[in-house]
C-alpha cells in the first residue's frame, strides 16, 4: 500500500495530515488511518453544473477508514460522531470527511474472504498513519462469477425490503389525513425506505454495508455512483433543508420523540424524492451487474 499523498495538491495534503493528526490524538488506540476512494485513486471531482434551472456542485469528500485494534473501540458510534465533526470543522479541513471505522481483525478477516470493498481499498488506498503493529492481511481476488451473484441477490433482497417500506409509508400516510400521529410513522418508514435503496446500492458496488442509519452520510459515500444521486435531495433552499432533516432525524425522533412534528405536504414531497431515489438505484444497479456480467463472461 502507497505511504504519500504527493499526487493531490498541496492544500489537500496538508488538509488529510491535519485530519489524520486529529483522529490519532482524538483516539490513541487507532493503528491506520488510510485513505480511499477517488481521492486516493487521484479522479476526485469537483463539479459544477446545472439541471432544469438549478445549478449543482459536487466535490468528493476524503473517504478515510480507521483501523482499531479492538472492535468495542471500533463500535463507539459517539465516540466517532465526535471524531467525524472535528475534522469537518474549517481550521481542519475545507473537503467534507467522510470516516468509517473497523477494528483490525474485521477487515483482515473481510480481506481474506475477498470482500472487494477492502480489497479495492488495500490495492487503491494510501496509509496515512500505522502504529506498525499490525499488517494488512493478504488479498485474496474476488471470483468474477461469485460477485455477479451477490449484486444479483442483495440487489432483488434489498430493493424489495426498501419497496416493502415504502407500502408501509403510503398506509401511514393515508391514515394520517384523519390521524396525524400516523404522519410520524409515515416518516420513519419513507427514511427505512431510503435507507434501503442507499444499503442497495452499496452492497451492488462494494459488497459492503455499513451500519449506518444516516441518510446524509450514506447520501456522500455513494454519491461517486453516478451524477443521477447528487441532485435527490437538495438543500438549495431553507425548505429544502428543513425537509430533509425531517427525514434523517425521522429514525430516532419519529419513534421517540414526543415533539416530532411532520406535514403531509413535506411528506408528499419528501415521497417524490424518494422515488427518485428508487430509480437512481435501479439504473445504476443494472449498469454495475451488466458489467458484472461481461467480467463473469456470462
Amino acid at each position: 500500500m502507497r505511504c504519500d499523498t504527493t499526487h493531490l495538491p498541496e492544500k489537500k495534503q496538508q488538509e488529510l495530515k491535519r485530519i489524520t493528526d486529529t483522529i490519532v490524538e482524538m483516539v490513541p488506540s487507532v493503528q491506520m488511518v488510510i485513505l480511499f476512494g477517488s481521492h486516493a485513486r487521484g479522479d476526485w471531482v469537483e463539479d459544477r453544473f446545472e439541471q432544469d434551472g438549478r445549478v449543482y456542485e459536487y466535490m468528493s469528500d476524503y473517504d478515510i477508514l480507521a483501523i482499531t485494534d479492538s472492535y468495542t473501540v471500533a463500535d463507539k458510534t459517539g465516540l466517532w460522531t465526535k471524531v467525524e465533526r472535528r475534522v469537518r470543522e474549517p481550521d481542519i479541513s475545507n473537503t467534507w470527511t467522510t470516516l468509517i471505522a473497523h477494528d483490525i481483525e474485521f477487515v483482515n478477516r473481510r480481506l481474506s474472504k475477498a470482500a472487494y470493498f477492502f480489497v479495492d481499498i488495500k490495492k487503491e488506498g494510501i496509509c496515512l498513519y500505522t502504529s506498525g503493529k499490525y499488517d494488512l492481511a493478504p488479498i485474496k481476488q474476488p471470483d468474477p462469477k461469485e460477485r455477479l451473484g451477490n449484486a444479483k441477490s442483495d440487489f432483488e433482497h434489498w430493493t424489495e425490503i426498501a419497496l416493502t417500506f415504502y407500502e408501509t409509508f403510503e398506509i401511514n400516510l393515508t391514515k394520517g389525513i384523519e390521524r396525524p400521529v400516523f404522519l410520524k410513522n409515515a416518516a420513519f418508514q419513507l427514511h427505512q425506505a431510503a435507507e434501503s435503496f442507499y444499503h442497495t446500492l452499496l452492497l451492488v458496488f462494494c459488497g459492503y454495508k455499513p451500519k449506518l442509519h444516516d441518510l446524509e452520510k450514506l447520501g456522500r459515500l455513494t454519491g461517486s455512483f453516478g451524477k443521477e444521486l447528487l441532485h435527490i435531495f437538495p438543500t438549495t433552499t431553507e425548505q429544502e433543508r428543513n425537509r430533509f432533516l425531517l427525514l434523517k432525524k425521522a429514525y430516532t425522533e419519529a419513534r421517540y420523540e414526543r415533539s416530532y412534528r411532520i406535514e403531509k405536504e413535506d411528506l408528499d414531497y419528501l415521497s417524490g424524492q424518494v422515488h427518485k431515489l428508487q430509480q437512481a438505484v435501479t439504473l445504476l444497479c443494472n449498469r454495475r451487474i451488466e458489467r458484472y456480467e461481461k467480467e463473469a463472461g456470462v
